[in-house]
């Protein structure tokens, strides 16, 4: 993206699909439902704690999900579920260089929609269901992925969801993105995040067996001419 505003191909980078807390604000403005979420500033919380934390207490409300905003792989990620876990927190990350985000923890069923895109559009997004969020897997629980038929309950209205969701944020030229989502208990999605990449760890193979598509090469071959 950097590169591409560098040498005039866009008029952006893209930024957006990599800050977890700028892509949450855009589409938010757009109204579309995301988690409650803060930036964590390290200076206010080393000159106020106490202050600075009960905010977040009155704002987020327990359990909360903090992460790193541009990292990847559940790498920092933590549930917290009380005032003793977050101060420990706090002054734990005060060591590294990464910024965080604290967001409400959110329960339900997870999909990720990958998009294939040319020109501009939309050429087809598969959904997939996870079997257990992202997290769970950190916690030493088993992860799969599975790939959703256009019979399934959610395959339609997910593929929906993913061309409003680019759409609002500003779809990329070209390429593969992948989202992922949140289905609560009352049937609302609720936005998690997206990435302008092809998904990872095995999924790139499970297409391939599914769709008879390489995602990867795919990602590289559709933004030759863009």
């Amino acid at each position: 993206g950097q590169l591409r505003k560098h040498y005039g191909l866009e008029s952006s980078d893209y930024s957006r699909f990599v800050n977890k807390l700028e892509m949450k604000a855009l589409l938010k403005e757009k109204g579309i439902l995301v988690p409650k979420f803060i930036s964590f500033n390290k200076t206010r919380f080393t000159s106020n704690p106490n202050d600075y934390l009960e905010m977040f207490c009155e704002e987020i409300g327990f359990p909360m999900f903090v992460k790193p905003i541009d990292q990847s792989s559940c790498a920092g990620a933590e549930k917290i579920n009380n005032l003793q876990e977050l101060e420990f927190w706090g002054k734990r990350i005060l060591k590294d260089n990464w910024e965080y985000e604290v967001d409400e923890f959110i329960e339900g069923t997870l999909f990720h929609c990958d998009s294939f895109i040319k020109n501009h559009t939309i050429l087809f997004t598969q959904v997939s269901q996870c079997m257990k969020p992202c997290f769970n897997f950190i916690q030493g629980e088993t992860k799969g992925s599975i790939a959703l038929s256009e019979h399934c309950e959610d395959y339609h209205a997910l593929q929906l969801y993913t061309e409003k969701v680019l759409s609002n944020l500003g779809i990329p030229p070209a390429g593969v993105t992948h989202l992922e989502v949140f289905k609560l208990t009352n049937g609302k999605y609720i936005f998690l995040e997206i990435a302008y990449r092809p998904p990872g760890i095995l999924i790139p193979e499970m297409y391939k067996k599914h769709l008879g598509l390489d995602i990867r090469e795919l990602h590289v071959s559709l933004q030759v001419d863009n």
